[in-house]
């Protein structure tokens, strides 16, 4: 396991089925959401060991160099994270979104839950699942904690607790101007006691929102699965609160997700990573898989972005087509042979005596021909075919186009000829 390949089970004497049970009940009490459960935890606390491990911020208890023994008796390896903040760090990521129920803070407040009532309106979601974690803690045949002293194990709770509430967003916005000043101009010493602290909740952070630093098939997925999880959320919002979601939570913008992703991208994900790297440089990693997948969401917003144009360009046409009374769309066989009868009976018309002008079309004619039914079936008339083609009259006219008073008055002349047998007769 990771506390294995770390040296932590040996270092705090750790009970392996202690260590197992504790795994099984964090894992159990992870509800079945689409982004917020077991997976998305694990994640988070591999992140974080391959941080404290591969970027070299944690401390190496198997190492044999003397001098890394010798800094470990003298406290020299201080800038490095210690063999307990190790310990609490991947604790907190495996228990920091325990019994998440796939709505954030804001829904809490919004619905008043009996969450937001029990913890108030700050990090509502973040107090619940430290106190989730503490229940799953204080039993005994649970507690990897059960051989510090009372000391040691009052300041592991508060570390796991600051560590947990470090993943809510806001806190994190509120800490995280300072931070990146102290990285940007180097006055930040791991040595610090404040700043040490806050380089944790950076971590957490980091680890949090990791997903937009792995390859793109992963991250694209992961992606997914988050506004999933949101969408639904919004439904929600629309269905038991009646009110409208945001456009992070609304799945009628499901289309915008990739400028979406490139506005998280840009104002959260890739300022924490930089900030990162200037504090250990061999972090970059995170770093540059934020920026390459930041390259195919771009690609994918402006291939969207071009459709969109094409669409909106292609409606502009339709319209001025349909406004200028010109057909759209490909005239079929169909319509040329009702259009052939129709010149046909025109050319019978003017063979004979003339006639007064047609009425003006009444407004059942009108939704007659509208909506492309047979008017003599709309009439209730009894003659069903064509007494030139003998044809039945009950087909659609698979064309698109405007009406126009010519159809509705040849459909009317049309009738006519119809009902006094089509001898030739005007009306």
């Amino acid at each position: 396991s990771m506390f294995e390949s770390m040296g932590l089970v040996n270092k705090f004497q750790i009970d392996y089925e202690t260590l197992c049970r504790l795994m099984l009940t964090v894992r159990k009490n992870y509800r079945n959401v689409a982004y917020h459960n077991w997976r998305h935890a694990f994640n988070v606390c591999q992140v974080m060991h391959a941080i404290l491990t591969s970027g070299c911020m944690g401390e190496d208890l198997f190492s044999d160099d003397p001098g890394d023994q010798l800094q470990l008796q003298t406290g020299g390896a201080a800038e490095k994270m210690s063999s307990m903040e190790m310990l609490v760090l991947l604790v907190a990521c495996l228990c920091h979104d325990l019994d998440h129920r796939g709505t954030n803070n804001a829904f809490q407040q919004k619905s008043q839950s009996p969450l937001a009532k029990l913890y108030g309106t700050f990090a509502t979601m973040e107090h619940h699942h430290f106190n989730h974690a503490v229940m799953i803690l204080n039993n005994q045949s649970h507690n990897i904690f059960s051989n510090l002293a009372n000391e040691e194990y009052s300041k592991v709770m508060k570390m796991l607790k600051h560590a947990i509430l470090s993943t809510d967003l806001t806190l994190h916005f509120q800490i995280r101007k300072e931070f990146f000043s102290l990285a940007g101009s180097g006055e930040f010493d791991r040595n610090d006691k404040k700043h040490r602290e806050m380089l944790r909740g950076m971590l957490m952070t980091a680890c949090d929102l990791a997903a937009v630093t792995k390859p793109w098939e992963i991250q694209k997925k992961v992606a997914e699965l988050v506004t999933s999880e949101f969408f639904d959320q919004g439904d929600k919002e629309r269905a038991e609160l009646n009110m409208e979601p945001a456009a992070l939570f609304d799945r009628r913008r499901k289309d915008d997700l990739p400028e979406m992703q490139l506005g998280w991208i840009d104002s959260v994900c890739l300022p924490l990573y930089e900030a990162l790297v200037k504090v250990e440089p061999r972090l970059a990693p995170l770093r540059d898989g934020v920026k390459a997948n930041r390259v195919k969401w771009l690609k994918l917003n402006e291939e969207r972005k071009s459709s969109m144009s094409v669409q909106s360009d292609e409606e502009r046409a339709t319209a001025g087509s349909v406004d200028s009374g010109e057909d759209v769309g490909t005239v079929t066989a169909e319509y040329r042979e009702e259009e052939a009868l129709r010149r046909s009976f025109d050319s019978i018309e003017e063979s004979g005596p003339s006639s007064p002008k047609a009425p003006p079309p009444t407004p059942r004619e009108v939704k007659a021909v509208h909506f492309q039914e047979p008017l003599f079936e709309r009439r209730g008339l009894t003659s069903k075919r064509h007494s030139i083609t003998g044809r039945p009259f009950d087909r659609r006219l698979k064309v698109q186009t405007s009406i126009s008073e010519r159809q509705i008055i040849v459909s009317r002349k049309w009738r006519s000829y119809e009902e006094k047998g089509g001898n030739g007769a005007q009306s």
